[in-house]
């Protein structure tokens, strides 16, 4: 009869073939065969990822479940809200089942009962306790702690210009504030959350001179919007459920990697501990990767301290200003769902670089700051963290007929949504078409050259009636000869236009 080793047992065996003894004297110590060596050393990464994961350690099978694939996202799911420091209860873990349970392929007779519940549990070593008011005090004296023995040596030996923290958050990129006025009748239409999201990663330093390009993830392969477009605003990919996945993530940092080692910089990133971001065999030259400590994120991650929301409220900015403009613009036949689905994807990427662009380099600092990213001897007691949020919203929203309170939840209304999930889980789920989009409209035709500059010509006369920064007017009118003469170029030469021969 085969002796089953535990969890622990098995660490130990690898442990003895780290010190070079021979697999028939482990076999004897263990009271094992040779083949069960043999295959403990062939699983040897999976079983140290299991036990750095807190598996249990007394398991001598891990047990299968009929429904693998919404257990692993389930799973991932629980570690991502736990890292962001969220409280989850049993009923919310059922609840979210059915939800998942939905997007995977023979999954219909799933069912979240009680005993699922349980035997999901026992796998994955998890237990729900009840909060108590010290837990606070525990996400603080875990804080300090990180702070103490990792943060600070890291701080000391980078500088901040070197010091970089990345994280992702889902947005809502045609949503409108609740209470939309409309006409007596009409349907308002609001943001549907499998379509109209995308997830977003942000990566800045600590310095706050290098903001790099937002990547945005989105459903679709091929957006019918980006048809004919050569460069995108913004780096896109794409994902099942526009979500972050391994996949994704390795290829954005690696290519960052690249990037840093053409520049001969050599950085530390800062990132969650959640699965997506936890790739095996990565080998970076000029990225050392920090993960932040679990349940902790939404105390000591910068971009969580404001950054974020500072870019969304420059982004729900121009999105009010884009509807309105629509709605000046359009015939009376037009219904308030059209206007709003002029909002794309390709309006989005644009709205997102200019709003990413515009937060201030004093808000990332003093996000940082706000994380304690910088040394003890810089921060003091009595310094207040600027965020330039009540500033921002006074000056720009003023008129618009909304409170503070009401703008605070129109740009906080995503803030909640998933954005990770694990590479492997997304193969089960059933596919739709490579094309599939917001919306059915084609794109429009690229314009003529002509068009072009007449529509050149309209922003001159409007700068000349209004007045307005003729170097600005000046450099766009260099960008449009450039493209022009590119374009000119391939499709006829100079003797053409003049007949000559």
């Amino acid at each position: 009869k085969r002796n089953d080793l535990s969890l622990s047992k098995k660490i130990e065996v690898l442990e003895e073939i780290n010190f070079k003894k021979s697999q028939s004297e482990i076999a004897n110590k263990f009271g094992i065969s040779q083949t069960q060596v043999s295959r403990i050393k062939k699983n040897a990464e999976s079983i140290r990822k299991e036990y750095a994961s807190n598996g249990s350690l007394s398991r001598k099978r891990k047990r299968k479940s009929n429904f693998d694939d919404v257990d692993q996202a389930m799973l991932d799911w629980f570690q991502a809200k736990r890292a962001k420091g969220a409280l989850i209860n049993g009923a919310m873990i059922q609840q979210k089942a059915m939800e998942i349970s939905k997007n995977f392929e023979n999954c219909e007779k799933f069912i979240a009962s009680n005993g699922w519940l349980y035997r999901w549990q026992q796998r994955n070593n998890l237990s729900f306790k009840i909060g108590h008011g010290e837990s606070g005090s525990t996400d603080d004296s875990t804080c300090e702690i990180w702070r103490e023995k990792t943060l600070v040596p890291l701080l000391q030996e980078y500088g901040a210009e070197n010091i970089f923290n990345c994280d992702e958050t889902a947005l809502f990129y045609r949503a409108m504030p609740s209470g939309t006025l409309a006409k007596r009748g009409e349907k308002v239409p609001g943001y549907k959350k499998n379509k109209d999201r995308v997830t977003l990663l942000f990566c800045a330093n600590q310095a706050g001179t290098e903001k790099l390009e937002p990547l945005m993830i989105g459903k679709s392969k091929q957006p019918r919007c980006l048809k004919g477009i050569k460069k995108c605003p913004i780096p896109y990919m794409h994902s099942r459920n526009a979500w972050m996945t391994r996949n994704i993530f390795r290829k954005w940092l690696v290519d960052l990697d690249l990037d840093f080692k053409r520049r001969n910089k050599k950085v530390v990133l800062f990132l969650d501990n959640v699965s997506s971001h936890k790739i095996d065999s990565l080998r970076l030259t000029n990225i050392i990767l920090q993960f932040l400590p679990a349940n902790a994120t939404c105390k000591i991650q910068p971009l969580d301290q404001g950054i974020i929301r500072s870019f969304k409220a420059r982004y729900r900015k121009q999105v009010i200003q884009e509807v309105l403009r629509f709605l000046e613009e359009a015939t009376s036949e037009e219904s308030l769902l059209s206007v709003y689905k002029k909002i794309n994807l390709l309006t989005a990427m644009h709205f997102v670089k200019r709003a990413w662009d515009s937060v201030p380099m004093e808000v990332v600092k003093n996000c940082f700051k706000k994380a304690q990213f910088f040394p003890p001897e810089e921060i003091r007691d009595d310094e207040t963290v600027i965020y330039d949020l009540e500033e921002f919203l006074n000056s720009e929203f003023e008129g618009l007929g909304m409170t503070d309170n009401d703008w605070m939840e129109f740009i906080n209304l995503d803030e909640e949504e998933d954005i990770e999930l694990e590479e492997e889980n997304t193969t089960t789920i059933a596919e739709q078409a490579e094309e599939e989009d917001e919306d059915q409209d084609d794109p429009p035709h690229p314009p003529t050259i002509n068009e072009v500059y007449n529509s050149l010509a309209t922003i001159r006369r409007h700068f000349e009636c209004n007045g307005g920064d003729y170097n600005a007017l000046y450099n766009l009118e260099k960008e449009v000869e450039k493209c022009s003469i590119k374009r000119v170029s391939k499709q006829s030469s100079i003797t053409d236009f003049f007949g000559i021969k």
